[in-house]
């Protein structure tokens, strides 16, 4: 009858995801949280967990070949009502992107607390990049082109950053083994905790400077075209001058005898 048959239908389905629950294996990764705000001159403060960690389930293969390094959970948030300047937002699968295949089972913690402030820019000081290795001889200095650079955060932790007189970093310049001056356009890395959202410009020009320090004088001696001995007459060293004229040339050869 209808029924048996929408009854075996339903122990069916029953039976199919038991077994692939079963056969099916999961992995639990750590996954980055990237929270925006839609509103304009609005930043996020804080967020209560940078990283969430995220269960996925799929065959062994998938599992297997899996890269964890494209997952992210994105949240675009807008203010509640009030204007509140807190917000506890809950996470859910469809926040989760790059699971490809493989199906969300758990996300944990479930819900994060997102702090909001006003966003505002700050211009603050740059911090002289700091130099990998030695030139091949002799000192190296570096100076940027330019000082300050224009930021946009929370007003809060911005104003933080000046009160402490924090200077923003570069990447550093790797100076092994040169010999001469050069230019190199840095990248500008702001502390990962600043709340930095934005950095104007985002790299400068470095000039780096080589003081070489001469090393000891070396004594060269002329050797006459053809000659592949490198060797001197007796009696003659290459760091002494002699004035005394020869009489001539067979005077300086050696003697051959009969």
């Amino acid at each position: 009858s209808g029924y048996l048959k929408v009854l075996s239908l339903l122990v069916a389905t029953v039976i199919y995801y038991f077994i692939q629950n079963i056969i099916s294996f999961s992995g639990t990764y750590a996954v980055p949280l990237d929270v925006t705000v839609r509103e304009a001159n609005v930043a996020v403060l804080s967020v209560s967990a940078d990283e969430i960690k995220v269960t996925l389930k799929g065959p062994e293969a998938d599992i297997r070949a899996f890269d964890p390094a494209a997952l992210k959970i994105r949240l675009a948030l807008s203010l509640a009502e009030g204007g509140s300047d807190r917000q506890w937002v809950d996470l859910r699968a469809d926040h989760v992107e790059g699971a490809g295949k493989l199906r969300v089972v758990r996300i944990d913690p479930e819900a994060v607390e997102v702090e909001f402030d006003s966003e505002v820019e700050r211009r603050l000081p740059l911090a002289t990049p700091p130099l990998m290795g030695s030139p091949l001889q002799g000192e190296a200095s570096v100076e940027l082109t330019r000082k300050h650079v224009d930021v946009r955060g929370p007003k809060s932790k911005l104003q933080k950053l000046v009160d402490d007189r924090i200077m923003i970093p570069t990447d550093p310049i790797d100076v092994a083994g040169k010999t001469q001056g050069f230019t190199k356009a840095v990248k500008i890395r702001p502390p990962v905790d600043s709340g930095i959202s934005s950095v104007q410009p985002e790299e400068v020009e470095a000039k780096v400077e080589i003081l070489n320090i001469p090393g000891p004088e070396q004594s060269l001696v002329d050797i006459a075209p053809g000659d592949e001995t490198n060797s001197l007459p007796a009696g003659l060293s290459p760091s002494v001058p002699t004035n005394r004229p020869a009489a001539n040339a067979s005077d300086l050869l050696p003697a051959t005898g009969p």
